[in-house]
């Protein structure tokens, strides 16, 4: 923790002088004291999330101002507000599956943009995914697949989207291949066991890389 302290300071050196270094340091040091007065607190048994958010909004005020506890923890609190509110409408006993999905929606769109791209980001890949399995399944080609990935995520990953599909086809050819070889091996009565076995390993090693083939049980039969 020492030396972590005297790197933090050293870099605040570094990059301020004068009273905004002395603005700097002093705020520094009330932060790793408002951090110590948390460090030996416990929640009470039964406190829920609100009631810890309070606990520590009371420490905060005792070693920040109003502006400082903005700047520095200005988008943990939106986010620790909105979580506590959340759980509350999950638990809450007289709404409906119906109004609960309508105010937690609502609840979502009052976070800050920044936020909401944040709780939105993991859930783009899935979305993508599905809507992509729902236009394939309608018929949709890979005109309509660039469109929607474009659309969805950005033309940018669409291009790198497009581009990993052409190596996957191109790996699935080479699979193909090297299964259709390996069955007609196998298939030879004329190769004894160990020839074939030989032969087998010639055939693998002539297809695949030592990394390729890390792959290859995946594809086997």
């Amino acid at each position: 923790m020492n030396a972590i302290r005297l790197a933090v300071k050293q870099s605040l050196r570094e990059s301020l002088t004068g009273r905004p270094l002395q603005q700097a340091l002093a705020l520094f040091e009330r932060y790793l004291a408002y951090r110590q007065s948390l460090a030996g607190w416990r929640p009470a048994a039964g406190a829920d999330l609100a009631d810890r958010l309070t606990r520590v909004a009371d420490a905060r005020r005792q070693y920040f101002s109003a502006a400082e506890i903005e700047g520095l923890f200005g988008e943990e609190d939106a986010y620790d507000r909105f979580t506590a509110q959340r759980l509350r409408l999950l638990a809450a006993p007289g709404l409906s599956a119906a109004e609960k999905a309508a105010r937690l929606q609502a609840l979502e769109a009052s976070l800050p943009e920044a936020l909401r791209a944040a709780r939105q980001a993991p859930l783009k890949p899935q979305r993508l995914a599905e809507a992509e399995a729902a236009l394939r399944k309608s018929g949709g080609g890979e005109q309509e697949i660039y469109a929607l990935r474009s659309q969805m995520a950005g033309q940018a990953a669409a291009d790198r989207l497009g581009q990993l599909d052409k190596e996957e086809e191109r790996w699935r050819q080479r699979i193909d291949a090297y299964l259709a070889q390996r069955r007609q091996l196998q298939a030879d009565a004329a190769i004894g066991d160990a020839n074939r076995r030989q032969a087998l390993a010639a055939l693998e090693a002539a297809s695949f890389n030592p990394q390729e083939r890390l792959r290859l049980g995946a594809y086997l039969p």
